[in-house]
């Protein structure tokens, strides 16, 4: 499954990690960023951005009702890759990697609650966990092309902002898991 395909469907897209431990804070940022940005040029009604923290099953009841097709999780996960790089894996199978990400059991239990019965990881690989509130040049590198990737795909009037600002961010380099 391609990223821009996730991201055509009712999804809910739930950012997890830490913003005090430097890379870890790259799902948050990520999601809030977007939800942010899309309140001024309009996002698609079936598209939902959510920073859930370190605490994604509290989330599971704004999740299950907004009722989507397919979750998409964001994350700084380990996987064999250079610090920086992007993954996008299936959750039931990135779960069972006990190294992949930091929130595995949390995302069982989400998953569990939600109902939801496909779900997906997009993580990047950390270059810090520190106690930190900034990412890492690498992760903020990715984070950038992240951005603008999933907002051509999501905002109802991003491509004429994107064309008018000049932004031709095309693709970024993805592992697959």
């Amino acid at each position: 499954m391609e990223l821009s395909d996730i991201l055509r469907r009712r999804v809910a897209v739930v950012g997890i990690g830490s913003e005090l431990r430097c890379d870890d804070g790259f799902g948050p940022y990520l999601t809030r960023s977007l939800n942010n940005f899309i309140k001024y040029l309009g996002c698609r009604e079936d598209v939902m951005f959510l920073d859930a923290g370190n605490s994604p099953e509290l989330y599971t009841d704004v999740i299950r009702e907004f009722n989507p097709e397919v979750v998409l999780f964001v994350d700084a996960v380990d996987f064999s890759g250079d610090p920086g790089d992007v993954i996008l894996a299936d959750a039931e199978s990135a779960i069972g990697s006990a190294t992949m990400t930091t929130h595995y059991i949390n995302l069982k239990v989400v998953l569990k609650l939600i109902g939801v019965t496909e779900a997906y990881i997009l993580g990047v690989k950390p270059a810090c966990r520190d106690y930190t509130i900034k990412l890492s040049e690498k992760v903020a590198d990715a984070f950038r092309k992240l951005f603008f990737i999933i907002l051509r795909e999501v905002c109802v009037n991003c491509l004429n902002y994107l064309n008018r600002e000049q932004i031709f961010i095309t693709s970024v380099k993805f592992n697959r898991g």
